[in-house]
């Protein structure tokens, strides 16, 4: 980036030179004239430019670009955020402070304002990282026995590379837009030794990462400024910030502190039927579980009551299920197992319910 901007001011001040080189000849040409000619010659002075990145050097600024951008808000990032990274680089100086800045009362800044698990010292799971580092330099498994030997890879590792590998060709390919065909059928394996129930590849969607999952179901839900969502809050600000650009509604429904951050289908009804009276569309419905950033985990009951709710009002259902392995306290229940139990008790009454689960490995 530095050297894109740095060679950004090189042709921009080329070009003010040539301009202002134009400029001083126009004008000498213009003085002849006015010694050798009675007429009155008039120039037009040119608009004043600088180098400064002010608003009004280029064709954006807050005030003209999308106002619902704008709007967005994103406080996991935003100015807590800011500070606590001035203050670990101040930390980082190991010195002491330079007017204005003060000395400050501590040694470490831990940051709790999102979910981000390693960071706090969470280790990663070693196979992950042993496998990415073969499928991006395949060169690796040429040799092994070195992995084994020396560098304490074990034979799974080296096996599902070249798995990988054999499906992808390239880590750094094209790939379907659904997503490798090989790597869905590994996912809906993964899903059907979960739940106890079938898994349909065809079904499953590959995204660089949950969040751009949830933004294409987002932009796809959204027809309308009146469309709405049910939302839980507290919440991952994804959420209300992708709502925000889209011009869509928040309808916000609270989570219970006295009941470890568990949902309230009286309290989900309660906003839904508000906003309805209000004269939102609301579409779909959102469901963090287990929860960010409460860490609550819901029981299969609470699951089931919010898949019966959704069938009673056409909802379509957004689970958000990116922290499943990182439950402390009960059990995890997928929503999609919770779908398919209903199923099989009631058949025919749940078959139109719509929903979309979201996982991740980033965590």
């Amino acid at each position: 980036m530095a050297s894109n901007h740095a060679s950004s001011i090189l042709v921009r001040t080329q070009t003010l030179s040539v301009n202002l080189q134009r400029q001083c000849a126009l004008l000498q040409s213009l003085v002849h004239r006015s010694q050798n000619s009675p007429s009155i010659l008039r120039v037009s002075r040119p608009s004043r430019r600088t180098m400064s990145a002010t608003a009004t050097m280029g064709s954006l600024n807050l005030e003209n670009i999308n106002p619902h951008v704008r709007e967005a808000q994103y406080g996991v990032r935003g100015e807590l955020a800011q500070r606590s990274e001035k203050y670990r680089a101040q930390l980082k100086k190991g010195l002491p402070p330079t007017p204005p800045e003060e000395s400050l009362p501590f040694d470490q800044v831990i940051s709790a304002n999102i979910g981000n698990p390693q960071q706090l010292d969470q280790k990663p799971i070693t196979f992950f990282r042993q496998v990415l580092s073969l499928v991006e330099y395949p060169a690796l498994l040429d040799s092994p026995e070195v992995l084994k030997q020396s560098l304490g890879y074990k034979q799974d590792v080296i096996d599902r590379a070249r798995w990988l590998l054999n499906e992808v060709k390239s880590v750094g390919a094209y790939s379907a837009s659904q997503g490798a065909p090989g790597i869905r059928e590994s996912v809906a394996r993964y899903i059907k030794n979960r739940d106890g129930y079938p898994s349909d590849a065809a079904n499953i969607f590959l995204s660089a990462g949950a969040s751009s999952g949830v933004n294409t179901l987002m932009n796809v839900i959204c027809a309308s400024p009146e469309s709405g969502i049910l939302v839980p809050i507290p919440q991952y600000p994804l959420y209300t910030a992708t709502l925000a650009v889209l011009n869509a509604r928040v309808v916000p429904y609270y989570l219970e502190e006295s009941r470890a951050w568990t949902t309230n289908l009286d309290t989900i009804k309660e906003s839904y039927q508000k906003a309805k009276a209000e004269g939102t569309d609301v579409r779909a419905i959102v469901i963090i579980n287990p929860g960010n950033p409460t860490g609550a985990t819901l029981s299969a009951e609470d699951v089931r009551s919010v898949l019966e709710f959704a069938a009673e009002n056409n909802l379509v259902v957004l689970a958000d299920e990116v922290y499943q392995t990182n439950v402390f306290v009960g059990s995890f229940t997928s929503f999609k197992k919770g779908l398919r139990e209903l199923q099989k008790e009631v058949p025919k009454k749940y078959d139109n319910v719509e929903l979309a689960s979201l996982n991740s490995i980033s965590k």
